[in-house]
């Protein structure tokens, strides 16, 4: 896996920043409180969030609060990273309310995100399957932060570790081990154990361990005894058939040693003679030591290269020659249609415009002439039916409200003519009974003697006279006003019986509906009148507008030379048709059209001459540094620097070839002179004899005879050995032992005291060496690979000081002195080993975890303050070995590791964060 680029919108200090990765070693540099820290947080955070790990719900991991925006601007980002071959794309947002992931192919586009499983916290789990890491692992291997590269989270981890090889294996069976393991220690320890000596059946176990040992020891012995006498036979024959054979193959080796002198000597003589001949063709070349051959693989480029360049020349001169035609007939046509220069794209929206403008007006001026011709029509009907009520004309105004006037005299002296008369006669009556109480109640008022008879009041006949006076007067006087009403009634009707019959109305209703109906039919006229003057005055509008806008419209089309001119006194004007400004239209746009086609050719032209003049300066000064370089080399043409490149080169090789017959030469002597060969091989001549001298020289044969004498030497003292151990063996082995059968009564007794409490206790032993064999088969899964792994790296980081270390199944860490063999706990050496050795651990355990090809980059900040410089130095050294193969981000505050990078010309990229 290599992590491409990281855009952070909002996290900690940083805000809208974006850093881009480069495969192998980076190197992230800046003071302290500039933001290293939190740009490796960040890295971690877009792969795994910000949830607490190993919980069963959804709670804020304590770097949440932590790296929070400080501005409280968006908190997340994006992170492009590529793995298994395929890039990604994880764009988060880690605000606890409005939380979002999305994971995308960045190549193809397509979103991931549902194609990965999603845990209780609502974290989706992509970096886990893709990396190989659970957050867990990542945060304890590959992600080690500022001066925690010993701290672990050990029992998690190490469960963790257990867990994925249960899943390589028979994980889902770890479950239930471990539950079984647990009830039956529980059973176990009630019983007591084998090795529980207080507890009855762990005595008994010793003891029938002890005596089954014993007698097997014995039985053993003495069965040992008989082998061995019997092998004592057996070696002392192969002893001696050893020793003549030894004998043998000495003679033989001797035979062959002198084959291979001989062989030496023809050997040296040859490679003598072509190191004569060879320093004799070497003296003939000599004269070419000195050409330049490094230059030719720089002339066959330059050549290539102009080559290249005058193709390229001939390419272009063609191109420029076809735009420059292309521009000589578009400016043809642009001559042919200049009259259109003055036109724009804008011009011609503007006179689809007008155009549209001018047709509105003309569909208004032929609804305005409609409605003109309507209202005519209108004026003229109503004119007719005022003429129906001419006669009612003079009432129109204050007349008709005379007439109205004496139409309610009329009523009103209708209502008061004979009630009146009545009202007179009640109103006589009232008063003369009113004048008999008055008197009746004068004389009931008046005192009289009690003996004297009642008779009627003095009074009463003048109370009643008086009344009929008054009701006389008021009669008559009733009288004379009716008739003086009579008389106004008859005038009244006369009046408005002639009014009547001048409008031919028959009744006064008849005459108001007359009436109203004319005022109505004026009203209507005027009405309609009002409004065909204001329309003619529209209309009148209209028409200076439509004139206007065909003028604006044809202005156009007569410039670009759709429309003739227009003769002097000529009348009419034509009308701005679709078609015209279709035609318009087409023609303005294709000579935009052409004058764009123009300038691109203009440029493509300025763009290729540009180009001819570089490239003609590129040919120059290629054909100078050629000339230069023949010049140099003191030959003509290219041939010539061919033949005496040649000859440089042939010169070379023999230097090479005479160094390697010297270095022949003294292989073959091995150290000697020729004269002591020469004299060996006439020693061994008359050692061997003549004719096995003569035979041909077999190295091969010799060695093989060298290794067999040697092993029969070793063969032979092994066997001398064995003899005299053999002997001492079967004098000494049943001496110190008891006899067999003691030791079978006291068996047979044990083993029936053990026999009741083995029936019990044999499932559940079975059970529990079972389920400790899974343990055990766990921890030697994973501990020795881990110690190993360990080992290895430590030895590299502390130079061979520590070269092994112990990891436990609670993977704690135990160094081993090199020197001593000790186990030495770590609190014992200094902070910085420590740091060495956890820092070999964590990467152990990154490889342990990492799966296939896929290597997550190692995120180190400030891994290595406690280091001094030769410890770094190691350090730096396997970074960039390790960067070969997976990435590297190095955050450090401090410069020396970027001094000691540049100082050694390691390859890496350097990110400078700036200060706090």
């Amino acid at each position: 896996m290599r992590i491409l680029r990281a855009r952070i919108h909002g996290f900690g200090r940083f805000r809208q920043r974006e850093f881009i990765f480069g495969p192998g070693l980076n190197l992230i540099l800046g003071p302290n409180e500039s933001g290293k820290t939190t740009l490796q947080r960040f890295i971690r955070a877009m792969l795994y969030g910000l949830k607490k790990y190993g919980v069963s719900n959804r709670q804020k991991d304590p770097d949440y609060v932590r790296y929070q925006p400080w501005a409280g601007q968006e908190y997340g980002g994006i992170l492009w990273y590529e793995a298994a071959g395929r890039q990604y794309r994880v764009e988060r947002n880690l605000d606890w309310e409005h939380e979002s992931i999305r994971l995308w192919d960045e190549v193809t586009g397509e979103e991931l995100t549902a194609r990965y499983p999603m845990d209780r916290r609502r974290e989706v789990l992509f970096a886990a399957a893709q990396l190989g890491l659970s957050q867990l692992a990542f945060d304890n291997t590959v992600c080690i932060r500022q001066l925690e590269a010993s701290e672990l989270e050990r029992e998690d981890l190490a469960r963790e570790l257990a867990d994925r090889l249960i899943s390589s294996g028979e994980g889902p069976e770890e479950i239930s081990v471990r539950r079984a393991l647990a009830a039956v220690d529980r059973r176990l320890e009630e019983l007591g154990g084998e090795r529980a000596l207080t507890k009855e059946y762990g005595a008994a176990c010793q003891r029938v361990e002890r005596l089954e040992r014993e007698l097997q020891e014995w039985e053993e012995a003495r069965q040992e005894v008989l082998d061995k006498e019997e092998q004592l036979h057996r070696v002392a024959t192969q002893e001696e058939e050893v020793l003549r054979r030894l004998e043998g193959l000495r003679r033989q080796r001797d035979a062959l040693r002198l084959c291979e002198l001989r062989e030496r000597l023809r050997r040296l003589s040859e490679a003598e003679d072509k190191l004569q001949q060879l320093r004799d063709e070497k003296a003939l070349l000599e004269r070419y030591r000195d050409f330049p051959a490094q230059e030719r693989d720089r002339l066959w480029a330059i050549e290539r290269e102009v080559s290249a360049l005058r193709q390229q020349l001939a390419d272009l001169q063609g191109e420029l020659e076809h735009v420059e035609e292309e521009l000589a007939r578009g400016q043809e046509r642009r001559q042919a249609s200049s009259h259109l220069d003055p036109f724009r794209q804008e011009d011609i929206a503007a006179l689809h415009q007008v155009c549209a403008s001018y047709w509105s007006l003309q569909d208004q001026l032929r609804q305005s002439r409609a409605q003109l011709a309507a209202l005519e029509e209108q004026i003229a009907r109503l004119k007719g039916e005022e003429e129906a009520f001419s006669a009612y004309r003079p009432w129109l105004e204050d007349r008709g409200a005379a007439a109205e006037a004496l139409q309610e005299k009329v009523l009103r002296l209708e209502a008061a003519g004979p009630g009146q008369l009545s009202g007179a006669i009640a109103a006589a009556a009232l008063s003369l009974l009113l004048a008999a109480a008055s008197g009746l109640s004068l004389w009931q008022s008046t005192p009289r003697a009690a003996s004297s008879a009642p008779s009627l009041p003095p009074v009463l006949p003048f109370a009643l006279a008086a009344g009929a006076a008054a009701a006389a007067a008021l009669a008559l006087s009733l009288w004379w006003k009716r008739r003086q009403n009579s008389l106004a009634l008859a005038r009244a009707r006369a009046e408005l019986a002639t009014l009547l019959s001048r409008t031919g109305a028959k009744t006064m209703a008849e005459f108001r509906r007359g009436l109203e109906r004319l005022r109505e039919i004026r009203q209507a006229r005027e009405a309609a009148e009002e409004r065909q003057r204001q329309e003619a005055e529209r209309l009148a509008d209209l028409a200076s507008r439509g004139n206007e806008k065909r003028a604006a419209a044809l202005a156009p089309l007569r410039q670009a030379r759709l429309l003739p001119e227009k003769e002097p006194g000529e009348a009419g004007e034509p009308e701005p048709s679709e078609e015209l400004l279709s035609s318009f239209t087409a023609a303005v746009q294709g000579h935009l059209e052409l004058l764009a086609g123009l300038e691109r050719l203009c440029r493509r032209q300025a763009e290729l001459q540009e180009k001819k003049g570089r490239l003609e300066e590129a040919l120059r000064s290629q054909e100078k540094a050629r000339l230069a370089i023949l010049q140099a080399a003191g030959v003509p043409d290219r041939e010539a620097f061919e033949v005496g490149w040649r000859s440089h080169q042939e010169l070379l090789e023999k230097e090479k070839e005479e160094r390697r017959q010297e270095e022949l030469i003294r292989e073959i002597l091995g150290g000697e002179t020729a004269e002591l060969l020469s004299a060996r091989a006439e020693e061994l001549a008359q050692k061997a004899g003549a004719r096995e001298g003569e035979s041909p020289a077999d190295p091969a044969a010799l060695r093989r005879l060298e290794e067999e004498i040697a092993a029969l030497k070793e063969q032979a003292q092994e066997l001398g050995k064995k003899r005299t151990y053999l002997a001492t063996y079967i004098s000494t082995s049943l001496a110190q032992k008891r006899p067999g059968a003691e030791i079978r009564h006291e068996l047979e007794h044990a083993r029936a005291q053990l026999t009741e409490l083995a029936q019990y206790r044999s499932a559940l032993l079975l059970a529990r060496e079972l389920l400790t064999e899974v343990g055990e088969q766990m921890h030697r899964e994973f501990a020795p690979l881990l110690s190993q792994k360990a080992g290895e790296l430590i030895a590299r980081l502390t130079g061979h000081r520590y070269t092994e270390v112990k990891v436990d199944n609670r993977l704690q860490l135990t160094a081993v002195d090199r020197a001593t063999g000790r186990l030495v706990p770590l609190d014992e050496l200094s902070r910085g080993t420590v740091d060495q050795f956890y820092f070999s651990f964590r990467l152990s355990l990154a490889e342990f975890f990492s799966s296939g090809d896929v290597h997550p980059p190692l995120l180190l900040d400030d891994s290595f303050s406690q280091y001094d410089d030769q410890r770094l130095h190691r350090a730096l050294e396997y970074l960039v070995e390790l960067a070969a193969r997976r990435q590297v981000l190095l955050f450090t505050c401090h410069q020396r590791e970027r001094d000691f990078l540049r100082s050694q010309g390691y390859p890496f990229q350097e990110i400078v964060l700036g200060s706090p």
